[in-house]
C-alpha cells in the first residue's frame, strides 16, 4: 500500500449516521478553511446514501421519532422539518421511512455538490479491514482500497437467530410475495415488526402472530408531555452514586418516581399490563390509546426524561451493572421508552378486534413440510424475521466484523456490539485504543447505550467530526 495514493479518510456505511458524519465533517472543514480532503465512501448500492434502516423504500413504514429529532447536523436542528415543509409535507407528525431516505439522499448530494470534500464512491459491501504500515487496507466485493483513517458507520449486524429456517422473509419487499388469506408468524415486536404487521395486513391475512421472548406488545406515543419527574435526574443519580452505586441509585430514584405516580393513581404501566393479561391486547391497546389521547402517560414521560443523560449513566456502569440493567430494566426500555405512533397503535387494535392479529410469548420456530410452527401451538404459511440487530457478536459470522476481530482491531463488547473508547469512538482491543479507526452508530450499543436513536448518533458524529477536523488542521500546519 502506498501512502501517497491512500485516501485521507474512509467512511464504511453511508446511511443516516454515515451521511451525518460526512455532513458535519464538511461543516468543520469549511469553518477551518480546509478543502480537498480525499474521502472514500463505501456501502452496498441498495443502502448507499439512505441506509438499511430507511433504504428499503417501501411506502408504508413510518418512523417513531418527531421531525425535530431527525436532523443530520447539530447546526441545523430544524432541517428535516423545513425539508418536509418545502416538499408540501408540513405538519407530518411521523414521517414515512422512505421520505426520510429521500432526505438523506438529498443531504448527501448537497455535500457532493459543495466540493469541499473530494468524494470517491465505492458501491460495494466491505468484507475486511486490515491495518498495515500505518494504513488501512479495505477489501470490498470488487476492489481493494487504502485509507489513512477509517470511520465505521455500519448500523446493526443482522440477527441470525432463525437463519436455519428456509424461505424466511427479511425485507419489506419480500413480504409482498405473501398471498391472501395466509397465516404468518413474525419474530419480534419492535418497530420493524410493527411495519411488517401493517404491510402483511394489506394481504388480507387469516392470522398474524407476532412473538417475542417476553410477549410484550408495543406502547404508543403520548400526544403531550404530562409529568415532570420529582426525584429522578442526572444530578440526583450523581449525588447518590458514591453512597449507593450508580445502578442502585438510578433504580432507587426510578422506583421512587413510580411511587409518586402510583400514589396519584395515574400510572399506566401496571393497569395496562393487568388488562393485557386478563383481557388481551385489545383492552390493553384501548387503555393506552385513551391515555395517549388525553396525554396521561407519566411512566413514558419519566423514561423520556432520561434521554439526554442516559448514555452518560450507562457509561459509568460496570459490566456487571450493565448486565443487571439489561436483566431488570431492558424490557421496560424496549417497550415503554420506544413507543409507536398513536395512529399505528389504533391500526393494530383494529386488526386485533378483527381477530387477525395476536401478540404472544415465544422463543423458537420450527419448520416442517413447508409450514412454520411456534410453541407447538401456532401454524403458519410464512415466517418473517423482524428481531432486528444482533447485540451479542461473540459468535458472529458477519464478514467485516469477523475481520475486525481476527485482525485485532476490536473485540466483542460483553454488553453488546463491539468495543470502543466511549469518549473518542476509537476501536479498542484488549484495553488498547487503535489509532486511526473509529465507530459510530448501533454497533456501539454496549459502550454507548442510546445508539438506536438518530439524534444521539448525530451528536456523536458531531463530536468525532470536530476531533478529526482538528487532527487534519494540525497535520497540515
Amino acid at each position: 500500500m502506498n501512502a501517497e495514493h491512500a485516501f485521507d479518510l474512509a467512511i464504511i456505511g453511508c446511511g443516516a449516521t454515515g451521511v451525518s458524519f460526512l455532513k458535519q465533517l464538511q461543516e468543520q472543514l469549511f469553518s477551518l478553511g480546509i478543502s480537498g480532503l480525499r474521502v472514500l465512501i463505501c456501502d452496498s448500492e441498495n443502502n448507499f446514501a439512505c441506509g438499511a434502516a430507511f433504504g428499503q423504500r417501501h411506502p408504508l413504514p413510518v418512523v417513531n421519532t418527531a421531525p425535530d429529532l431527525m436532523n443530520l447536523s447539530v447546526h441545523e436542528p430544524s432541517s428535516f422539518a423545513d425539508w418536509l415543509h418545502h416538499n408540501n409535507l408540513k405538519g407530518v407528525l411521523y414521517a414515512r421511512r422512505n421520505t426520510f431516505a429521500d432526505f438523506i439522499t438529498q443531504q448527501y448530494n448537497s455535500i457532493k455538490k459543495s466540493h469541499i470534500i473530494d468524494i470517491t464512491e465505492v458501491k460495494e459491501s466491505i468484507s475486511a479491514i486490515v491495518k498495515k504500515d500505518g494504513l488501512f487496507e479495505i477489501t470490498g466485493s470488487k476492489s481493494v482500497k487504502a485509507a489513512k483513517k477509517v470511520v465505521l458507520s455500519i448500523g446493526t449486524v443482522p440477527c441470525k437467530r432463525n437463519a436455519f429456517l428456509p424461505n424466511a422473509i427479511r425485507t419489506f419487499h419480500e413480504a409482498e410475495q405473501i398471498t391472501d388469506n395466509s397465516r404468518i408468524i413474525i419474530a419480534g415486536t419492535s418497530l420493524s415488526a410493527i411495519d411488517f404487521i401493517r404491510i402483511v395486513h394489506k394481504k388480507n391475512p387469516k392470522k398474524v402472530i407476532a412473538y417475542s421472548r417476553t410477549g410484550s406488545p408495543p406502547t404508543c406515543i403520548s400526544t403531550r408531555h404530562f409529568y415532570t419527574p420529582h426525584h429522578l435526574s442526572f444530578a440526583a443519580v450523581i449525588a447518590l452514586a458514591k453512597e449507593m452505586g450508580v445502578l442502585t441509585s438510578f433504580m432507587y430514584l426510578l422506583e421512587k418516581e413510580r411511587s409518586v405516580i402510583k400514589e396519584r393513581n395515574i400510572d399506566e404501566k401496571e393497569p395496562a399490563l393487568a388488562l393485557l393479561h386478563e383481557k388481551g391486547f385489545t383492552a390493553y391497546a384501548d387503555f393506552l390509546i385513551t391515555r395517549a389521547e388525553y396525554g396521561i402517560l407519566p411512566y413514558q414521560d419519566i423514561l423520556f426524561s432520561t434521554r439526554n443523560y442516559m448514555s452518560s449513566v450507562w457509561r459509568s456502569f460496570s459490566l456487571e451493572e450493565k448486565h443487571r440493567f439489561n436483566t431488570v430494566l431492558r424490557r421496560d426500555w424496549m417497550t415503554w421508552r420506544h413507543p409507536i405512533p398513536l395512529d399505528v397503535m389504533k391500526e393494530l387494535k383494529m386488526y386485533a378486534d378483527n381477530g387477525t392479529l395476536l401478540f404472544t410469548k415465544g422463543k423458537n420456530v420450527a419448520h416442517s413440510n413447508g409450514k412454520f410452527y411456534l410453541n407447538d401451538e401456532y401454524e403458519a404459511d410464512y415466517f418473517i424475521e423482524a428481531i432486528g440487530g444482533e447485540e451479542n457478536l461473540t459468535q458472529t459470522d458477519h464478514p467485516l466484523i469477523t475481520s475486525l476481530f481476527n485482525n485485532k482491531l476490536t473485540e466483542p463488547n460483553l454488553a453488546g456490539g463491539i468495543t470502543i473508547d466511549s469518549v473518542t469512538f476509537r476501536l479498542m482491543y484488549q484495553n488498547r485504543k487503535i489509532d486511526g479507526i473509529y465507530s459510530l452508530g448501533p454497533i456501539n450499543s454496549g459502550a454507548l447505550f442510546a445508539t438506536n436513536a438518530l439524534w444521539f448518533n448525530v451528536t456523536c458524529a458531531y463530536s468525532l467530526a470536530r476531533s478529526i477536523a482538528a487532527d487534519i488542521q494540525e497535520s497540515s500546519v
